[in-house]
């Protein structure tokens, strides 16, 4: 490992120009450069630096150009990377290997500066990324591979006159990526694959207030129209799939069918002459050890203009047979669906219950007599034994 050494910094020639590129270097210990207040421009590119630290800089006073493309393969720009550089104008950081940049990663950086970000393999720039860069003029995104540009990005950045972010592939744009940018003359997104659904609502109204040139600011998904023209874009309705707190959980339902399901095996055996019923729970629970089912649940709460939430339930469910596949042993507090089909039956069965009971109470006080046709058909299907009665055609 190539170190930089403090000595060969303070005997360089020009104490305002330290140029140190193509070395090797690997690392930059931090603190290097605390006392090099005099240093002006500094050059490393073409070293092999991995890490760049909040104190990697640090002391740098009056430096003016930090000269650093293809300084080594970087990968992330931690918060503070760049901090308390009030002459800076330009850090050159192109081919670096940059993936993410952090929160923060410039701060107090309040000279005129030129940023250039270019042909690295950015993918996220977290929001406040820049928010230390009050005296920016420049920023060079070109050649990423951006796919959103985050809420709070180009904020308090008064002086920012020109944004490149062609060349990536940005689909999203927050609200208020852009902030106020009084200065901004000129945005360039060519070359980008933006998606004009209602998540683009507030960069397009941004583009309708802004006084900005926008190039390249073109629907992706609508054969390239420009995003400014659309004649209007929905705003998003917010839709969770949350379950809302006053919502009965997935446990406190299972509960609640296996005592419905015990309800109506306790009916079924209090009304043991009932056949047909003993028949139809004998079968129900046969169906039941035999089958196996999924179920979800998908719950979707919708805000509405009142402020009222209503809630939505769907169930959808696939089965298989135990002839198709064996036997699981499912948990008896999934068959969600069975114990639907129970509770339903049960109620079936109660009705039948009262109807028998009623009958038989009319019978023996001797109520209006029915046909004996409708009699024995009523006992056909009830299976319970048909009173004798006189024959109808005797009676006058």
């Amino acid at each position: 490992m190539i170190v930089v050494p403090l000595d060969g910094l303070l005997s360089n020639v020009h104490p305002r120009l330290l140029n140190v590129h193509f070395n090797s270097i690997t690392r930059i210990e931090d603190n290097t450069f605390l006392n090099q207040n005099k240093v002006e421009i500094l050059r490393l590119t073409g070293n092999s630096v991995t890490a760049i630290t909040s104190n990697t800089f640090a002391g740098l006073k009056q430096i003016k150009s930090l000269h650093s493309s293809n300084i080594g393969y970087i990968k992330k720009l931690v918060a503070y990377s760049f901090r308390d550089l009030p002459e800076i104008s330009l850090i050159d950081l192109e081919l670096c290997g940059i993936v993410t940049i952090e929160t923060h990663a410039f701060y107090n950086l309040t000279g005129t500066l030129t940023l250039n970000l270019r042909s690295n393999s950015i993918v996220e720039i977290q929001s406040k990324a820049f928010s230390g860069l009050t005296g920016v003029e420049k920023i060079d995104l070109e050649y990423n591979k951006l796919k959103t540009i985050r809420a709070d990005t180009f904020i308090d950045m008064p002086n920012l006159g020109l944004v490149i972010l062609k060349e990536n592939d940005i689909l999203e744009i927050e609200e208020n990526a852009f902030g106020d940018l009084p200065e901004l003359l000129f945005l360039s997104l060519v070359s980008n694959n933006l998606i004009c659904s209602c998540k683009i609502r507030p960069f397009y109204l941004w583009l309708k207030r802004s006084a900005t040139v926008v190039d390249g600011a073109i629907c992706a998904d609508k054969n390239g129209q420009r995003i400014k023209t659309l004649s209007n874009v929905e705003e998003c309705t917010e839709t969770t799939t949350v379950f809302d707190t006053t919502a009965a959980t997935t446990n406190e339902v299972s509960t609640m069918i296996e005592t419905t399901v015990l309800q109506v095996s306790s009916i079924t055996t209090a009304n043991a002459g009932l056949q047909d019923q003993q028949d139809v729970n004998t079968k129900l629970s046969s169906q039941m050890n035999e089958t196996t089912n999924q179920n979800e649940r998908t719950v979707t709460l919708t805000s509405t203009k009142s402020d009222k939430s209503t809630l939505q339930t769907t169930y959808s469910t696939s089965e298989e047979t135990s002839e198709d596949k064996p036997d699981t042993n499912t948990p008896f507090l999934q068959v969600t669906l069975l114990g639907i089909i129970a509770c339903i039956l049960a109620a079936i069965a109660l009705i039948i219950i009262v109807i028998y009971i009623s009958y038989r109470e009319r019978c023996k006080d001797h109520k209006p007599i029915y046909e004996s046709t409708t009699i024995e058909n009523a006992g056909e299907v009830m299976h319970y034994d048909v009173l004798e009665l006189p024959d109808v055609s005797t009676i006058e």
